[in-house]
């Protein structure tokens, strides 16, 4: 009994709201190695500044490097400059647990045309961003299940089952 009064103790202090997340698929920078996602909960908006965290997920083997599976990606995007910024970022292996982190910001940067970084500022500067509405339909699609490992494998399976396999 204790601790639920403890629990709640601290719920009402700190607020149960900021351990959730809200996951979205980012349609456009997926790439055929890399799904893209970003956390709605955790989006901030200032002006025309932009914060947001970006997971990414490999669809089919492990990223090189440091044979990490997902990428957790804290970004400042600046919309009236066109610039963005790497604020932070932690890797983690295919069953979720903590590789390693990195809390040193990277400069802001131009937006690089035709880049995931210009796909990230052009969906995040949207006037609606992060809200799921007809001006923002086509750029992302909130997960059902809020797991995008889950939504990467359904995406890897549904992205396997069109390869043309007849013989040529």
């Amino acid at each position: 009994m204790k601790k639920i009064i403890l629990f709640a103790g601290f719920a009402s202090i700190f607020g149960v709201s900021s351990f959730a997340s809200e996951w979205n698929y980012f349609f456009s920078p997926t790439t055929d190695e890399t799904a893209f996602y970003f956390d709605a909960a955790s989006v901030t908006k200032a002006n025309a500044i932009v914060n947001l965290w970006v997971k990414t997920v490999q669809l089919n083997k492990p990223a090189a490097e440091d044979e990490s599976w997902s990428t957790a990606m804290n970004y400042r995007v600046n919309c009236q400059n066109r610039t963005i910024q790497l604020l932070g970022w932690s890797t983690y292996d295919a069953a979720e647990k903590f590789i390693k982190s990195n809390s040193n910001a990277n400069v802001a940067k131009v937006v690089i045309p035709d880049s995931i970084g210009e796909s990230i500022h052009r969906t995040a500067c949207m006037v609606d961003f992060p809200k799921n509405t007809p001006t923002t339909k086509g750029s992302y699609l909130k997960l059902d299940l809020n797991d995008p490992f889950a939504a990467t494998k359904r995406l890897s399976e549904g992205m396997k089952s069109q390869v043309d396999n007849a013989p040529k």
